[in-house]
């Protein structure tokens, strides 16, 4: 059984990761990180600048795998441009290094964002070009070798913390309309996706830079309109033209590949494990207690 370390387990991304990986029950023995809240009672708590208790908690653990969801997201890299530098580049970099000479593989989560939109359709091989500290630092922070990960995608998802800023949390906070930008084009996952898609990807020891993305991009406003059906909303999403965007991604790499379900069945069966795990999203709901009413 493999053992994994799941590095921001409060996260976005890495709480439903590690939800998602403790699913597969004789698979992995999955440990979780977290900055201040625990995931879990088992969780362990940790400031990752702690540099050496770090290192001390993972020379203890010997994991297999260390995923890293931890991140500065582009809303709050310029409040503090010093640990967005620590946090999105220094961190995953000294993680490669520590680890390099080890049988512990790194998996790093990256984003669509280090390409600036001009173009979409960005595959492995085309050089990032985002210009803000995010993008810079997000790229800064990839890493690429014959032994560790970058996963390269953008994310939609529930969060835990009830002040969220991800496009899933916003939506889901609405009440009468909302703005959907039809020329700003996504072909990302859904979080719940991300953590099936990683098992796939461990089981086939895939390493270098992969970018996980959809074959067939969606426009912000119909994603937002695939949100107002599967999660049974009665907003009015007005299209806007005031942005244009395209961060799309491709993936050109012949060694791996996933069929990955259209995003109306990637939404719904992110409703669906919402529903059957509502004790972790209680403010999504109406009733926590039955039936799928949400806020």
């Amino acid at each position: 059984m493999k053992k994994i370390v799941v590095l921001g387990a409060t996260g976005m991304a890495g709480h439903m990761i590690s939800s998602y990986f403790k699913t597969l029950l004789q698979k992995y023995e999955v440990y979780d990180i977290c900055h201040t809240v625990k995931l879990e009672e088992k969780s362990i708590l940790l400031d990752i600048h702690d540099l050496d208790s770090l290192k001390k908690i993972i020379a203890g653990l010997k994991p297999d795998i260390i995923i890293n969801s931890i991140g500065i997201l582009n809303k709050n890299a310029e409040d503090d441009p010093s640990n967005t530098i620590f946090i999105n580049s220094y961190f995953p970099r000294y993680l490669e290094e520590q680890f390099k000479n080890t049988n512990i593989r790194l998996i790093q989560i990256s984003t669509d964002c280090v390409f600036s939109g001009d173009k979409g359709n960005y595959d492995e091989a085309f050089v990032p070009d985002g210009k803000d500290l995010y993008a810079k630092t997000k790229i800064l922070g990839e890493i690429n070798n014959n032994k560790d990960l970058t996963v390269r995608t953008s994310i939609i998802g529930p969060e835990l913390k009830h002040n969220g800023t991800g496009l899933f949390h916003w939506f889901m906070k609405q009440n009468d309309t909302a703005i959907g930008y039809s020329k700003v084009i996504w072909s990302g996952v859904t979080t719940l996706q991300l953590g099936k898609c990683l098992d796939l990807m461990i089981e086939n020891n895939l390493n270098g830079l992969y970018n996980l993305t959809s074959k067939v991009p969606i426009s912000k406003y119909e994603l937002l309109k695939l949100l107002n059906s599967v999660f049974d909303k009665s907003i009015l999403i007005k299209s806007s033209e005031q942005i244009e965007n395209d961060k799309s991604l491709i993936s050109t790499r012949e060694d791996f590949s996933v069929d990955l379900p259209d995003y109306k069945e990637m939404l719904s069966e992110l409703r669906d494990w919402m529903v059957e795990n509502r004790q972790l999203y209680s403010q999504y709901f109406f009733n926590t207690c039955g039936g799928n009413l949400y806020v």
